[in-house]
């Protein structure tokens, strides 16, 4: 492929602040403990709301208290509902679905070995509790190993969560993942059974008002990693896996008609992990992943499979660059926050955008969990025998940012430094990042960060850069007069507005809810 020039700039740090904080509040997140798993907890209604599920009470162990809000921009509550959830139940994801509010939850009752699925609907305008229904519930068998069984992808989120105390999040063999179709009308919740000799998920594919449409089983083959399941508009299930050889397949799978295509991509000499997939329409899929050797990030390489034409339409490679390693090793060498040469061990694609004109952007962020006695393994799979509590640090580290253009042109590529390091209690709660690209062509990330010498947070770092270019436009620290630590998961992104959470030390119980004008020069 061709290559255009690389731009790559060091670090920056502006002492002006540049955004103008336009509201300040205190907040009702008052938990010391707030669950460390993927959750959807803060979402954006229209240009003026958002809706914010809030934990006020409630330990590792036992029965937890939330709040259910709904905010303007300005910080004003539109209604504040209670709720409260039982040790057995983990409230997963918010979304506003036809115009009412949609609150999935797990439930894993251990006892008695049962796990379900259930959903509750609450009134956009006064948060008033409408109807809840269970879309799914079954028995949790024991976990079996066997000979060459399909594997599913472990998150980096689960692996954190494997360390802490037992049931605080959804263990691995009770959770869900819930997918969207790109047009958001076609919802799919899918459950892996371990206890089969081939790994099987039970499937549910839901139309927006979260009515049961199909449902039926998909099973992973022997010798495979499963990287999630995927569902389009025609309600057609997309299954991706890869082998430890790096061989890919992506099957689309009618449930209905049992229609089956395979496409696949042979594998390599280096391994392919860390796989990432986006619709560009309901026939047309891209797929990311990173190459590694030696366990150590060497390029990344994503492609175009077409299902109209049932062919791998293209295949992009692209190597670490000497760019990106001089940048690296003249940061590292310049800054006192790292204590040795990158070792590029440990990378991960955590965000990968595709728009509607088949331009990419690959997000890649370093991340390791530091316990004695266990060794964090990027390339992991889900495996309840690692599920035991554990005393360590996790790291959230360096970025890297590339894009390209429909005809696979490198455009831009940046390293981005920082070092975060937290007790695992923590997770990632306040540590990686919040990324959002703008209507008008912003790159914007978020991230928390430390000036002290104990390294606890204290900073809110807000990093902009231009998407056409690479150019760096804004590197700041925003205005934390308190000195709150990011609660990541409450980040909200408008065009000209940001919402920032804080909460004051790591088991701390006072936050801050702030809005902050991005329009500021």
């Amino acid at each position: 492929m061709n290559r255009l020039p690389i731009v790559v700039f060091f670090l920056c740090i502006f002492s002006s602040h540049a955004q103008v904080l336009t509201k300040t509040i205190p907040y009702t997140i008052a938990s010391s403990y707030l669950e460390t798993s993927f959750q959807i907890d803060c979402v954006p209604v229209d240009n003026n709301y958002f809706v914010s599920l809030n934990k006020t009470k409630g330990t590792q162990l036992g029965a937890s208290e939330f709040v259910l809000e709904k905010y303007n921009l300005d910080l004003a509550v539109a209604f504040s509902i209670p709720l409260t959830a039982n040790v057995e139940e983990d409230y997963k994801e918010l979304h506003v679905l036809n115009n009412q509010i949609c609150l999935f939850s797990e439930i894993h009752d251990m006892l008695n070995k049962k796990k379900a699925l259930k959903v509750y609907f609450f009134n956009l305008e006064t948060g008033a509790l409408i109807s809840q229904k269970t879309l799914d519930e079954q028995k949790v068998e024991p976990w079996l190993v066997s000979a060459g069984k399909g594997t599913s992808k472990e998150s980096f989120e689960s692996a954190v969560s494997s360390s802490l105390t037992h049931n605080f999040n959804t263990p691995v063999e009770y959770q869900y993942t819930i997918e969207f179709s790109p047009d958001k009308k076609v919802i799919l919740a899918y459950t892996f059974d371990y206890s089969l000799k081939n790994l099987v998920a039970t499937t549910l594919i839901l139309d927006d008002q979260l009515n049961v449409l199909q449902s039926g089983k998909v099973s992973v083959d022997n010798n495979f990693i499963n990287y999630g399941i995927f569902v389009n508009g025609k309600q057609e299930l997309f299954i991706l896996n890869c082998d430890k050889m790096g061989r890919i397949v992506l099957v689309r799978f009618d449930m209905t008609t049992k229609d089956i295509v395979l496409l696949d991509i042979q594998g390599s000499i280096s391994k392919r992990e860390s796989l990432k997939l986006k619709f560009l329409n309901d026939e047309e899929v891209y797929v990311a992943n990173m190459t590694v050797t030696n366990k150590k990030f060497s390029g990344i390489m994503y492609a175009k499979f077409n299902f109209n034409d049932r062919v791998v339409e293209k295949l992009n490679f692209y190597d670490l660059s000497d760019g990106i390693r001089q940048t690296s090793t003249a940061v590292r060498t310049a800054t006192k926050m790292f204590s040795g040469e990158e070792d590029w061990l440990n990378y991960q694609i955590t965000d990968f955008y595709l728009n509607e004109y088949e331009k990419i952007i690959v997000v890649l962020e370093k991340k390791n969990i530091d316990v004695i006695g266990y060794v964090y393994d990027p390339a992991g799979v889900n495996d309840v025998k690692n599920w035991q509590e554990r005393l360590g640090k996790v790291h959230a580290e360096s970025v890297m940012i590339l894009s390209f253009n429909k005809n696979d042109d490198l455009l831009w590529e940046n390293y981005y430094p920082k070092n975060q390091i937290n007790d695992i209690m923590g997770g990632v709660l306040s540590s990686s990042y919040s990324m959002n690209i703008s209507d008008e062509g912003k790159v914007r990330m978020l991230y928390a960060k430390s000036d002290n010498a104990s390294g606890v947070y204290n900073q809110f770092h807000y990093v902009e850069w231009d998407e056409l270019n690479g150019n760096k436009l804004k590197d700041i620290s925003l205005p934390n007069e308190e000195g709150l630590s990011l609660l990541r998961n409450y980040t909200g992104w408008w065009e000209k507005k940001l919402l920032v959470v804080g909460k004051k030390g790591l088991l701390g119980k006072k936050t801050t809810a702030n809005v902050y004008d991005l329009s500021s020069k």
